[in-house]
């Protein structure tokens, strides 16, 4: 019964790739959300603001059905991480953050600069190299969005934190390169790895405080041409044998 139920309207509203992002660009559009004060495109900010004010309503049923229980719910609204003016256009219609207790942004690990056709002639110790230096704009990113939470009085979760290393384009059309898949499953294998994924964690640590929850994609997820979101492997690989779920633990 003192479980904590976080909520949020859906995954990526901002993202117009999505089938809720596309919806929320109409909905957004239809209801006149945007004008000259948004930062970003006009239908962009629309698909943001629709995202607030949605969310404001299915928050709103929540507290009205628990009521009794209204110390257990935890209201999230999530950005794009990479996008301070986003984030902006998302915070902007201050009625529609009555209820919004949390910002959610991105915990998403990864190298410097796109997974490329250079990387075919990397090594698994070059690719840590790269992933180290991705450190400090994903710090820079998390001290801009957490000022606008802030201001806003609101707190920080992370959503979707873990290794995302994959070749660039492969989400989107599934095609991949053999020799740099196989790269990419080698580094995530080295015992190089460990120490790099916990010098990105100490990195949120600081940044975000004990305070902020840190949402994990999954503790396991095997390697393929889609990366790894997980820990470990498998479920019955042990915490030593995988340098992610090492660094965790």
């Amino acid at each position: 019964p003192d479980v904590q139920v976080y909520v949020e309207y859906s995954n990526e509203v901002w993202n117009p790739a999505l089938p809720q992002g596309r919806h929320a660009t109409e909905m957004g559009m239809k209801l006149g959300l945007a004008d000259d004060t948004c930062k970003t495109a006009f239908e962009h900010c629309a698909r943001l603001r629709y995202a607030s004010y949605r969310s404001d309503q299915i928050f709103k049923l929540w507290v009205d059905v628990w009521t009794r229980l209204r110390n257990r719910l935890k209201f999230v609204l999530s950005t794009q991480t990479e996008s301070i003016n986003a984030t902006h256009d998302l915070l902007s219609v201050g009625k529609y953050l009555t209820e919004i207790e949390l910002l959610g942004i991105s915990g998403a690990m990864r190298t410097i600069s796109g997974v490329d056709e250079s990387y075919i002639s990397k090594t698994p110790s070059e690719v840590i190299e790269l992933f180290l230096e991705g450190i400090e704009p994903a710090r820079e990113m998390i001290r801009g969005q957490k000022a606008l939470a802030d201001a806003n009085n609101l707190g920080i979760v992370v959503y979707e934190g873990g290794v995302h290393l994959i070749e660039e384009g492969t989400a989107q059309t599934g095609e991949a390169t053999g020799a740099i898949t196989e790269l990419l499953i080698a580094t995530g294998r080295s015992s190089e790895f460990e120490d790099a994924v916990g010098v990105w964690l100490d990195m949120f640590h600081v940044e975000l405080g004990n305070e902020a929850g840190f949402g994990f994609d999954c503790d396991t997820g095997f390697w393929s041409k889609f990366g790894q979101r997980g820990m470990r492997e498998y479920f019955d690989a042990s915490t030593a044998g995988s340098p992610a779920a090492a660094a965790v633990h």
